[in-house]
């Protein structure tokens, strides 16, 4: 008989959010009309949930939810007058899509007669159909579950080897910050060899020509010596 949970996940909802949902809304989006809806219902602002309700339904493919929550504004007077009669009318809609709650509350109609003739067989029915439905979602949360932990072991493995790219990454960094540290020291050694290179080319080139002006001067004297030889009586 309850209502149930039908609050939908999604942002919060801010003035500039609602004001945005309303436009999208009035321009027929049935998923924005229901977000309204909900707004207003978890606000207790039930005739303002029953109208955006009312204008979902209205749209193309609203949320199957929609008529469960209608059917019951109805039978419990939310935002609107009680009427059984069309609340049975939109639990039959939203059993249609299967939703198990729907199912429970025809079954309650048809355990105690209400709208319709008694009819115990069908109120069995309709329950057999809840539980099955309630069943397959049971079903259905559990694989999307297990698709969740499975996707979160993934991610956990894609960080840790993402942990451990960077950890090798790092590694390969510093080694590289060394060999790079390694070459400028090399360099400037270089730089400094090939300056002491050039001042030992400068000497050489002034000894060679010390060597040369001494030669020289040495030829001179032999020289100036065999004519001095020579000028001996």
């Amino acid at each position: 008989m309850g209502k149930g949970l039908t609050a939908m996940k999604g942002e919060i909802m801010t003035e500039a959010r609602l004001e945005k949902l309303t436009k999208e809304a009035q321009a027929g989006d049935a998923q924005a009309a229901y977000e309204v809806a909900e707004y207003h219902y978890g606000r207790c602002e039930f005739a303002e949930s029953f109208a955006w309700y009312i204008k979902t339904a209205d749209c193309e493919h609203p949320n199957p939810m929609v008529y469960f929550n209608i059917g019951y504004a109805y039978q419990n007077g939310e935002g609107t007058g009680t009427d059984l009669v069309s609340a049975f009318d939109f639990y039959e809609k939203a059993a249609a899509f299967g939703l198990p709650q729907a199912l429970y509350n025809l079954a309650w109609f048809y355990q105690n007669g209400l709208v319709v003739k008694q009819d115990f067989a069908r109120a069995r029915e309709c329950s057999a159909r809840a539980a099955k439905e309630l069943a397959g979602l049971v079903d259905r949360l559990h694989e999307a579950e297990v698709r969740e932990e499975k996707l979160r072991q993934s991610y956990l493995e894609a960080m840790r080897e993402f942990k451990d790219a960077s950890s090798q990454w790092r590694e390969v960094a510093e080694e590289n910050a060394r060999i790079r540290e390694k070459l400028c020291e090399t360099r400037v050694k270089k730089c400094a060899l090939k300056e002491r290179a050039a001042e030992y080319g400068k000497k050489i080139e002034e000894l060679e020509a010390e060597n040369r002006n001494m030669a020289e001067l040495l030829l001179k004297a032999q020289f100036e010596l065999e004519r001095l030889k020579q000028k001996r009586p």
